[in-house]
């Protein structure tokens, strides 16, 4: 969302969110970057101070993981590749998925970002018979369908959608495969990323909550938290994209 300027929508994010389900460092975090994108240099650098804090105090990996994506978004190039250095050599878990996020975007064509690329994923792409890069398969094709079938089978017949808590790491472990190999089938054999997999049986979740006469008391927002949903703005986006209606205009257009 702060990619596609809708910053107001990050900070409702977090208001939406139970206060004790919250990080702080994601949270300070995301404002900062928010105000860092927006050019607002005093104000970005106040929620930066906080970060800084928060890692020294607290030992936030959040906070951490911001602090590199604030370097980036600031132009602070070399502080950023110290930070990279530094994660590589304490073997810090979270740097092969923050290094391709796409807030790094601003240093992803440095040659130093593509030399420490080609370190961390030596075989992320081969070529096909006509010399085209591809993706690297992480499951033969015979395995992925069996994996696809055992995964919705375990998702429609588990109804693991309706915890607002699901992570793909939670569901990589219930259905025994790796959560790199889940992420891969999601986007390549089903073609959605976790994210709009689950939140699309949210969605089906609430329009049939919503047509059940013994929830009728329940206001929308209640009904998207029964299906899952933990944040009312990314119910309504996932809603409109899913159905091209507000859940409001849904709803009345029930019988």
């Amino acid at each position: 969302m702060l990619l596609l300027g809708q910053t107001d929508e990050v900070i409702e994010y977090y208001d939406d969110l139970p206060p004790e389900i919250i990080i702080p460092g994601e949270k300070i975090g995301h404002i900062a970057l928010d105000h860092a994108i927006k050019k607002e240099k005093a104000t970005a650098e106040e929620y930066f101070q906080q970060l800084q804090i928060l890692l020294k105090e607290e030992s936030d990996f959040a906070a951490d993981v911001f602090i590199l994506l604030y370097y980036v978004q600031t132009g602070q190039i070399e502080q950023v590749f110290e930070w990279i250095e530094r994660a590589i050599t304490n073997k810090y878990p979270l740097l092969l998925l923050r290094f391709v996020d796409p807030l790094m975007n601003p240093i992803k064509a440095h040659p130093k970002y593509l030399k420490i690329k080609s370190r961390l994923f030596p075989a992320e792409l081969f070529q096909d018979k006509n010399g085209k890069n591809t993706k690297k398969r992480l499951l033969e094709e015979a395995d992925a369908l069996a994996y696809k079938k055992k995964l919705i089978r375990y998702v429609e017949a588990e109804e693991v959608f309706l915890n607002p808590d699901l992570s793909l790491r939670t569901l990589a472990e219930e259905v025994d495969i790796h959560p790199n190999q889940l992420s891969w089938l999601l986007n390549e054999s089903i073609g959605q990323n976790f994210n709009e997999f689950i939140n699309k049986y949210r969605v089906e979740a609430f329009k049939r909550l919503a047509q059940d006469p013994s929830k009728s008391h329940l206001t929308i927002l209640g009904l998207a938290y029964e299906s899952g949903f933990h944040s009312k703005t990314v119910f309504n986006t996932y809603f409109k994209k899913e159905t091209g209606l507000t859940p409001s205009k849904f709803i009345k257009q029930l019988p």
